[in-house]
C-alpha cells in the first residue's frame, strides 16, 4: 500500500499527523482534508466554506476534488434546508506578509481587509463562490506565488 509521506510535521495536529503516516496516498484514491472554516449565520441561514492558504499557496488536486464534491452536495441540498449557500472560497496569503495585509487574494481576486470582514459576515460578497474554472486555475499551478503549493 502507498502511505503518504509525512512532511513537515510542525504543520499538522496529532489527528493530521496520524493519518499522514498510516492512511493511503491521494495518488491511489484516497483524499483526506480538512476545512479549515465552515461560516454559518445561523440566525440568517447562510453558509460558506473558506480554505486558508499561506504562502500564496494553492490547493492540491485531492483537496480540490474533495472541495469540489463538497461543494456540489451543499449546492444541491442548502435549498433544501432553507439555507443560502454563499459557496466556498480559497483565502490566500502571499509569503512572508503577516495576515491580515496587502496581497490577500480570495479566489483568485485581490481582497482588502475591509472586504474580507464584510465578506465573512455576509455584509456584502466580495467574489461568488469558487467556480470549476477558478478551481482548476488554483489547483493546475496558477496561484500567487507561481505554482507552489
Amino acid at each position: 500500500m502507498s502511505m503518504r509521506g509525512v512532511g513537515n510535521a510542525d504543520e499538522f495536529t496529532p489527528l493530521g499527523l496520524f493519518m499522514r503516516e498510516h492512511c493511503r496516498s491521494s495518488d491511489i484514491g484516497l483524499s483526506i482534508i480538512n476545512i479549515d472554516y465552515m461560516v454559518l449565520d445561523f440566525r440568517n441561514n447562510r453558509l460558506m466554506i473558506i480554505e486558508e492558504k499561506r504562502r500564496g499557496a494553492g490547493l492540491h488536486i485531492g483537496q480540490g476534488l474533495a472541495l469540489q464534491f463538497l461543494d456540489d452536495l451543499i449546492s444541491a441540498g442548502a435549498p433544501l434546508q432553507s439555507v443560502e449557500y454563499w459557496g466556498w472560497y480559497v483565502l490566500q496569503f502571499p509569503e512572508g506578509k503577516h495576515f491580515p495585509g496587502p496581497g490577500m487574494r480570495l479566489n483568485n481576486v485581490p481582497i482588502t481587509v475591509e472586504e474580507l470582514v464584510a465578506h465573512v459576515n455576509f455584509e456584502r460578497m466580495h467574489v461568488p463562490g469558487l467556480t470549476k474554472d477558478t478551481m482548476r486555475q488554483l489547483t493546475m499551478g496558477l496561484t500567487t506565488n507561481g505554482g507552489r503549493r
